[in-house]
């Protein structure tokens, strides 16, 4: 990426290495005028947002639990699905300890894991929480349990993973739901609480561009502050959320 001459750049991976490679040239971004957005996406990028706004309800915020569903019957690519299997058994993430999260209406909690998405990281710095985990769910108990408990086997053999992925990229299993469900905790009136927010759509690749459209338009349309900055520190979340309503990406705060 360059940062002269007034360069706009904007980013939507999801890997905590690339963003802090980005967040390194803040400094060279400032002395030439140009801006870098970063956690631009579904996650990081709305769930960014989602904890931007449950903070904004809150008296002081404290934690934050991100819960991220993706519906095996959305296409994935290969490319994709290999990453996620590489990072599902990812050392970084000490504690593997599963949590339930509803997703939405559903009638039960949904089974999902620790993963590395980098809008923890983030969050923990722009929002300013003590602590943030964003787990991920594949939309059905038993196949999240297996990839997961699956993970480390693979994690040294990239040629069973690459066959997996490939295979994988090929079958749909289920729905093409993709949901987020925030849980922001801390004070709200006064007393210990919490603010839960859930987005709900389908096909989480097209929400990711629908998305980084917006952010771009944001970058085309309004003078951009020169450095390095992740989404929730540049866009409104009333206005993104208005936005992707109209295409069907419902933002409910519970």
């Amino acid at each position: 990426m360059s940062c002269r001459k007034g360069k706009r750049y904007v980013d939507i991976s999801a890997n905590q290495a690339v963003i802090e490679n980005v967040e390194l040239l803040d400094g060279l971004a400032r002395s030439s005028d140009g801006s870098a957005i970063v956690s631009v996406g579904f996650a990081p990028g709305l769930t960014n947002l989602m904890v931007k706004k449950a903070v904004s309800q809150m008296d002081y915020a404290e934690t934050a639990r991100i819960g991220v569903l993706l519906g095996l019957g959305d296409t994935h690519g290969e490319a994709a699905i290999l990453w996620t299997l590489s990072n599902a058994s990812d050392p970084n993430m000490p504690d593997r300890t599963p949590a339930y999260i509803r997703f939405g209406d559903d009638r039960k909690a949904s089974i999902a894991y620790p993963f590395p998405f980098s809008d923890q990281y983030a969050v923990r710095r722009t929002l300013g929480l003590s602590e943030a985990t964003t787990f991920l769910s594949l939309g059905s108990d038993v196949l999240t349990k297996l990839a997961f408990r699956g993970a480390p086997l693979l994690r040294c053999r990239h040629g069973a993973q690459r066959a997996m992925a490939a295979i994988l990229s090929r079958l749909r299993f289920g729905s093409d739901r993709a949901v987020l469900a925030v849980e922001v905790s801390g004070r709200v009136g006064g007393r210990p609480g919490s603010v839960g927010i859930i987005c709900e759509g389908r096909r989480e690749a097209e929400i990711t561009a629908s998305v980084a459209a917006l952010v771009v338009r944001r970058l085309m349309e309004m003078e951009a502050q020169p450095g390095v900055h992740h989404i929730d520190e540049i866009m409104d979340a009333d206005a993104v959320f208005a936005e992707l309503a109209s295409r069907g990406v419902a933002v409910t705060v519970r």
